[in-house]
């Protein structure tokens, strides 16, 4: 079963995604939240997920900076950018650091399920 990190400093956020997860029944196990950067680099070293939701703006290390430290030590999660900033320049990043999406909040419940369990699936294949 896939590993999911949720990485944003707006806790509503969070848990808004954990509950989609939950009442979707998707297999997620653990679905681990973090609020800053520098937490989600801890613990995805800890737990190593498949696939990481990740914010830009973040207090401290910021979520370009965290994903790029994430994917030399695991370069193999899946690190999808979730964020309300429509930025070239964050997305030219973002696409350099080899992230498999970048979507634009507010994102719709169905489209977020929609894309999650495509990764399940890839995740799957490639086990």
């Amino acid at each position: 079963m896939p590993s999911l990190l949720v990485a944003d400093d707006t806790p509503i956020i969070r848990s808004t995604i954990a509950h989609v997860v939950e009442r979707d029944l998707l297999d997620f196990s653990p679905v681990v939240q973090a609020s800053n950067g520098a937490q989600a680099v801890e613990l995805a070293q800890q737990i190593k997920p498949d696939i990481i939701l990740m914010d830009i703006k973040m207090p401290g290390l910021d979520g370009l900076q965290a994903s790029a430290a994430i994917r030399a030590a695991l370069p193999r999660t899946k690190i999808i950018i979730l964020t309300a900033y429509d930025e070239f320049p964050y997305v030219q990043r973002a696409l350099k650091l080899g992230v498999v999406d970048y979507l634009l909040k507010p994102i719709r419940p169905a489209k977020l399920v929609e894309i999650l369990t495509q990764l399940q699936q890839q995740i799957a294949t490639e086990q």
